[in-house]
């Protein structure tokens, strides 16, 4: 089936990353969780323990969850192994970067389960990582799309991480927050989020195909 086949080459694309493929889930499970640890024993499971949580996941899994679609773009384009997501079809570029960021956000389910064994809010963060890594996513793949070099597509992501991390304001459009999301109705903003990341997928995946098209890109 169609579907098998990009999740294989999604997973041949993890795999083509070595060891390096194994940093966001380090991060995920030995960085967070040690920090997650030192608040715990420092507060124990009260309200900074969560603070804590919720910093830190923020921090650092919206970024991370790009990490193997990222990797997988620029070696297919910039590599030697550039025809990767070609060998069946021109079309499957879209769905295996997508894969590859879906397949990270699965990998968190775990940890998220152990959460909410601690606090009961945390299927709602669960769903506000994946609606701001879903924007962050879709950021990447537009530009990576727009310009087709991995120097130039970090330079947005990172501007727009370090942007989240500083203001002291929020809006719609600046995800990182320490509020406590009180129920699903707070992720209103989220949900945004995640639709324009899904926007900007579509344009990205309609700049490959119409560069292809017209002959710009092989």
């Amino acid at each position: 089936m169609l579907y098998k086949k990009y999740l294989r080459l999604s997973i041949i694309g993890i795999k083509s990353l070595h060891k390096v493929a194994l940093i966001p889930l380090a991060v995920a499970y030995i960085l967070i969780p040690a920090v997650n640890i030192i608040a715990w024993k420092n507060y124990g499971i009260d309200y900074s323990l969560y603070i804590n949580i919720i910093q830190f996941t923020q921090l650092f899994l919206p970024f991370f969850s790009l990490w193997w679609a990222f990797f997988v773009l620029r070696e297919y384009v910039e590599g030697e192994g550039c025809e990767l997501l070609y060998v069946y079809d021109k079309s499957g570029q879209t769905v295996i970067a997508f894969l590859l960021w879906l397949e990270y956000i699965i990998c968190l389910i775990p940890l998220y389960t152990v959460y909410f064994l601690c606090f009961r809010m945390m299927a709602a963060e669960y769903v506000r990582i994946v609606c701001e890594s879903l924007l962050m996513f879709g950021m990447l793949f537009f530009i990576f799309n727009l310009f087709r070099s991995a120097a130039i597509t970090l330079i947005p992501v990172f501007v727009y991480l370090i942007i989240n991390v500083t203001a002291k304001t929020e809006s719609v459009f600046l995800f990182y927050s320490l509020n406590e999301i009180t129920g699903f109705q707070s992720l209103e903003k989220y949900f945004i989020q995640a639709l324009i990341g899904v926007f900007m997928i579509g344009l990205g995946a309609l700049s490959n195909l119409i560069c292809r098209k017209i002959g710009i890109r092989k």
